[in-house]
């Protein structure tokens, strides 16, 4: 009997928690159906802070980025300097060929730098410097080749360079660059008088014929483009001044400055900067245009 108790008893116990259960669990279910679910965030939502910081940094640094402010410049109102000419400078370079010597002052006014381009001049520019970024997708080598044959047409006469003449001129032009471009730009450039050396070392009569045609802007008299470069052509603002270039001189002398400015817009371009060239008297040398 006291058996039959005890499992009756222990029976009712398990009736009673199953009953406990099953109410709790349907209370559970009650409150799942009245209670709204809860909505998933879209993706987008997700995405979102993330996206607003990126556009907070690109906000920050276009706060970062210099101002710069625009400076004009009016160059007339005195006699015919300059008539009708007015500069813009918004941190770029300015570059003036003066064939008439007529801006000299207001560019030392301006800190700027004024190049006299004369036999007398104690200012020497090297026209075979090679800039970094110079021709640019060409071969550099093959440009001053191109440029020593204009010269060298100039002194010996219009049609009197022939292709025996150019070979030689481009011949030599690699062999005097062979070691500046070997090391990478890092050795010393050639100046006009390494040209004409290895122009002399070779055997053909049109070698000689251009040996002698170089000699006057090489090593006579009117040697200014046979040194290195000795002035500073860094500055926002240069001149470069042909007033004293004799007419025998000028075209060469106009050739080098315009190669020299090549070098210069080379630089400003790999730096994102634009070079502004302006061409005075330009019915005194046309072909500057």
């Amino acid at each position: 009997m006291a058996e039959k108790k005890s499992a009756k008893e222990t029976n009712g116990k398990d009736s009673t928690k199953e009953t406990k259960t099953r109410t709790a669990k349907t209370k559970a279910d009650s409150r799942a159906k009245t209670e709204p679910k809860a909505k998933k965030e879209p993706a987008a939502k997700m995405t979102a802070k993330p996206a607003a910081k990126s556009k907070q940094r690109t906000k920050s640094r276009a706060k970062a980025k210099p101002k710069m402010n625009l400076k004009v410049i009016a160059l007339g109102g005195l006699d015919e300097i300059g008539k009708n000419m007015t500069v813009l400078e918004y941190g770029d370079d300015i570059i003036i060929i003066d064939a008439e010597r007529e801006y000299g002052d207001l560019v030392r006014a301006l800190r700027g730098i004024v190049l006299e381009i004369s036999p007398n001049s104690r200012h020497h520019i090297n026209p075979l410097e090679i800039a970094r970024g110079y021709g640019m997708g060409e071969n550099p080598v093959a440009l001053k080749s191109e440029l020593l044959m204009s010269i060298c047409e100039q002194q010996m006469g219009e049609g009197q360079l022939g292709a025996f003449h150019k070979s030689i001129i481009d011949r030599c032009t690699a062999s005097v660059y062979h070691d500046f471009i070997k090391s990478g730009g890092k050795a010393r450039q050639p100046i006009l008088s390494d040209w004409r050396n290895e122009i002399k070392r070779q055997p053909e009569r049109e070698a000689q014929e251009l040996a002698l045609a170089s000699e006057l802007f090489v090593e006579g008299s009117l040697n200014m483009f046979a040194h290195e470069t000795n002035v500073d052509i860094d500055s926002r603002i240069i001149v470069f001044d042909l007033y004293e270039m004799g007419d025998q001189l000028k075209p060469t002398a106009l050739n080098v400055t315009m190669e020299t400015i090549q070098n210069r817009v080379a630089t400003n371009r790999l730096a994102g900067k634009y070079t502004w060239v302006f061409v005075d008297e330009v019915y005194v040398r046309p072909e500057a245009a």
